[in-house]
């Protein structure tokens, strides 16, 4: 089975015995929704970066042109504050 493809798993439910359709993400020869997970939080973060820097690049320039870099360094470690508290929020472990 390629890497990443949906199996779904038919089982029946104990309490009503009705039938019901599960969906699974297999990748290897286990099922993991953590791989998915982190495949995901590495797109997101590469999309941010480029996303981000590419903003402060365009915003550090003055009205005559001139490349500014210290309004350059100050907008990219925005971004990187934003993108490690968003992080810090969605990594922590739900009770």
């Amino acid at each position: 089975m390629p890497i990443g493809h949906a199996v779904q798993l038919l089982y029946v439910n104990g309490s009503d015995g009705c039938l019901s359709i599960k969906r699974r993400y297999a990748f290897g020869n286990h099922h993991s929704a953590m791989s998915w997970d982190t495949k995901r939080q590495a797109v997101w973060l590469a999309a941010g970066l480029l996303l981000g820097t590419f903003v402060a690049y365009s915003d550090a320039h003055d009205e005559d042109g001139t490349f500014v870099p210290r309004f350059f360094i100050f907008m990219e470690s925005l971004v990187l504050i934003i993108i490690a508290v968003l992080f810090y929020i969605y990594s922590r472990k739900k009770n």
